[in-house]
């Protein structure tokens, strides 16, 4: 196929994070049809990041099964699809490798698909926004231990929302926040994540809820949710061929500990209640 490939990303465009960096596949729309990317456009290719390090591809996994997670519990949310690919350097400088990745669902696609459009903003107040998908989202980023994101505001130097996710719905409502780009959460604990200064945890590892303050009964929804999805989130991570096992006892861990969080009334309250952001 005659496409483009573009560089992307912000961090891991660094070649001092990456020495082979995200790109952005863009596909010849009218040349499409009778493939498997008829209709599609520009597409997101999440890569391994570091080559000759196997760790990085544990990485790409890992955060492959973040977006999937967050399908099964919401179809507000990024599909995503894993995939090998091969990379031959056209001018023959380099060798051909063979690398995992996987590609995400475009913004305009996954807004059609729930009856909305991408809506491109500054910045939106919290109670502009739907509460209950909201919290759904803010519970999600503290089960991954993901703090870098902001469902309210652009990242610096930026002039649309959000950091690190997009705003779907309707200028008249509801607004929806759709996150991604997690390879910073303390799940995937990747060796080069960082911890913001303003956030104050000493690893990525730590969990802090960043959520915003709702009804009691908003919360308990969301935790009702999450309990029933537990077994078939469970079994993601469990089933997927190349994840190491020592991941996978990793990343059962660190939700064990989420969902005794969520399953105890006095860690709820000390932990996510307490913790919450009071706006208004």
């Amino acid at each position: 196929m005659d496409l483009k490939v573009e560089l992307r990303g912000n961090n891991r465009r660094r070649s001092s994070v990456c020495n082979f960096p995200p790109l952005r596949l863009d596909f010849p729309r009218s040349e499409m049809d009778g493939t498997i990317f008829e209709n599609q456009n520009r597409i997101k290719l999440v890569t391994h990041c570091q080559t000759g390090r196997e760790r990085y591809g544990q990485y790409v996994l890992l955060e492959y099964l973040i977006y999937r997670a967050l399908n099964v519990l919401t179809d507000l949310s990024f599909r995503v699809r894993l995939a090998d690919f091969t990379y031959v350097d056209s001018e023959g400088k380099k060798d051909t490798i063979s690398r995992v990745g996987f590609l995400i669902e475009d913004d305009d696609d996954m807004a059609e698909r729930n009856g909305w459009e991408v809506l491109e903003i500054p910045m939106i107040s919290p109670f502009e926004m739907d509460s209950r998908q909201l919290n759904l989202v803010e519970l999600f980023q503290y089960m991954i231990g993901h703090t870098d994101w902001s469902a309210f505001m652009g990242q610096e130097g930026k002039d649309t929302c959000c950091h690190n996710g997009r705003l779907i719905g309707s200028f008249a409502g509801p607004v929806y926040a759709v996150p991604y780009d997690f390879d910073f959460a303390g799940l995937i604990n990747a060796r080069y994540a960082q911890v913001a200064e303003a956030i104050g945890t000493r690893t990525v590892r730590q969990r802090m809820y960043r959520g915003v303050c709702h009804q009691d009964e908003i919360l308990q929804g969301s935790i009702e949710k999450y309990i029933e999805a537990k077994e078939t989130i469970y079994e993601l991570f469990e089933g997927v061929d190349g994840l190491e096992d020592r991941q996978v006892d990793q990343v059962t861990d660190y939700l064990d500990d989420f969902y005794k969080t969520i399953t105890d009334p006095s860690r709820v309250r000390r932990n996510i209640a307490r913790q919450c952001r009071r706006v208004g």
